[in-house]
């Protein structure tokens, strides 16, 4: 399995999965189906042009490593360059055929040549660990289409969906710093909606959502007792124990 441990890897990873979409599909339905899991969550269209943008900056602070790691830039500015003009999109509904071509092997190339050379060596959270958060995310869509009653909580729900995959498309941009924000928000939503979850805390919605996070926490938790030495790993795990001890205190 091809690692995705550092920005340069991870940005290879995405382009070459794009690379291989059918260019006659939208820019929206290539970013939504190569960054989410579409059958838990549909993004719109302000989501996707943020999570491009991100993409965007990674890339550019691949050449900023580049840069500083002494490396001529005639080995990597093209590359860089022609990446960013494919990300560099006004219109989400444009075909993909018409950025596609900017994004050619020897970009790929370029990308797996700077990955090897940054040094930098993120644990990746497990594979498997990540298909149990997204099938336990699909299990809360079911909860939406058995036609919850209170509105609120259906917006809870559908809110935590989104937060939570959200982070895990970020994940695979940024790395551990955007399971970091994941908790943030997930934790502030839980809070703001303390009311509503008291008044389901007996509900298979809640205990989905309980689930859901649990996993979470228990996939990034297996992350940072392998890399002890990393203060960002330390924090996401500080910041996850807070979010399920905060939630099972309400239930």
């Amino acid at each position: 399995m091809e690692q995705k441990n550092n920005s340069a890897s991870r940005v290879k990873w995405i382009l070459a999965n794009a690379l291989h979409q059918d260019g006659r599909k939208t820019i929206k339905e290539i970013w939504s189906e190569v960054l989410f899991d579409t059958e838990e969550y549909t993004p719109d269209d302000f989501e996707i042009i943020r999570l491009v943008e991100t993409l965007s900056n990674e890339t550019k602070l691949i050449g900023v490593k580049a840069k500083k790691l002494g490396l001529p830039e005639n080995l990597y500015r093209p590359y860089i360059d022609k990446t960013l003009k494919a990300l560099d999109i006004s219109n989400i509904n444009t075909q993909w055929n018409n950025f596609k071509p900017s994004i050619s092997n020897d970009v790929l190339v370029c990308f797996s040549f700077c990955a090897y050379l940054i040094e930098e060596n993120e644990i990746e959270v497990d594979e498997e660990e990540i298909k149990a958060i997204h099938n336990s995310l699909k299990e809360l869509r079911e909860e939406l289409l058995n036609n919850i009653d209170d509105p609120l909580l259906s917006n809870f729900i559908k809110n935590q969906i989104a937060i939570i995959s959200k982070a895990l498309a970020e994940y695979e941009i940024k790395g551990s710093s955007a399971l970091n924000n994941g908790f943030a928000n997930g934790l502030t939503e839980i809070i703001e909606n303390e009311a509503t979850i008291k008044e389901h805390n007996k509900s298979s919605s809640i205990d989905k959502v309980k689930k859901s996070w649990t996993l979470f926490q228990n996939a990034t938790k297996k992350v940072a007792e392998v890399n002890k030495t990393a203060d960002t790993w330390q924090k996401v795990l500080g910041k996850g124990t807070e979010l399920i001890e905060y939630i099972s205190n309400i239930t």
